[in-house]
């Protein structure tokens, strides 16, 4: 199971005074073995957040598309292959000279002819997820100009959960368990979910009610899943191993 940090202390008051060393010390003193240690942000301090303000066809390619962007100060021009891209979407931008988490470094060159002045960029380009099919789409909530270290900035723990301890299996559990080894005040969510009474009743028969005593379930409807997420759900979503 992955955790974020962030996640971590966000939902346990106080846990932001203690280091990621101390931290991932205790969880393993909990007994949950680490398996991988990921931190995001480094490499990232020179992408910059920017907006796209038109969008053109490639003279000279048909999958090629030139994408006049501006990130609060000045406007430039990339080339683009990407298909999700649209005038005033919000997305990362590496210019010229700047050496990406994987190694590559971006350099002004003439596509098909035309002069791309960096790149935007997709996730996996970043190592912030393996996709790869378009470029990472922000939220107006991103300040042109800033790097986008500051939106991403992150420890992804990987543990072992032993498998007489579903309860934590889960953000939720686990600090439960770091408010009771740091001597911290743990506050549960108090998120209302409105019931109602007119929902569907299916036959259940328990065979056994030693084995299980009572069987709840939840029904959920009218889900609307063409709804844009916001990047921040989808981001935290991916980096845990969960596709959104």
């Amino acid at each position: 199971m992955k955790l974020s940090l962030n996640w971590l202390q966000e939902l346990l008051v106080g846990l932001k005074n203690f280091s990621d060393k101390e931290i991932i010390s205790v969880i393993e003193q909990l007994g949950y073995e680490i398996e991988n240690v990921t931190v995001l942000g480094p490499g990232l301090e020179n992408v910059r957040i920017v907006k796209i303000l038109n969008i053109q066809k490639h003279p000279s390619a048909d999958k090629l598309q030139l994408a006049t962007i501006f990130d609060g100060k000045n406007e430039f021009t990339v080339v683009c292959g990407a298909t999700n891209i649209y005038i005033g979407m919000v997305a990362p931008y590496v210019g010229e000279g700047t050496v990406l988490p994987n190694g590559l470094k971006i350099e002004k060159r003439k596509i098909r002819g035309i002069e791309s002045n960096g790149m935007l960029c997709s996730q996996k380009e970043l190592v912030l997820g393996e996709d790869h099919s378009g470029i990472i789409e922000l939220d107006n909530n991103f300040v042109l100009g800033e790097s986008l270290k500051k939106y991403v900035n992150d420890t992804i723990i990987e543990i072992s959960t032993p498998a007489n301890r579903f309860d934590c299996l889960g953000h939720n559990g686990i600090v439960k368990e770091l408010a009771i080894k740091f001597g911290l005040n743990y506050i549960p969510d108090k998120t209302v979910f409105e019931e109602t009474k007119n929902l569907p009743f299916y036959d259940l028969k328990i065979e056994s009610a030693d084995l299980c005593p009572k069987y709840i379930a939840t029904n959920i409807s009218n889900v609307k899943n063409d709804i844009k997420i916001p990047f921040f759900m989808r981001h935290r979503l991916s980096v845990c191993g969960i596709r959104s």
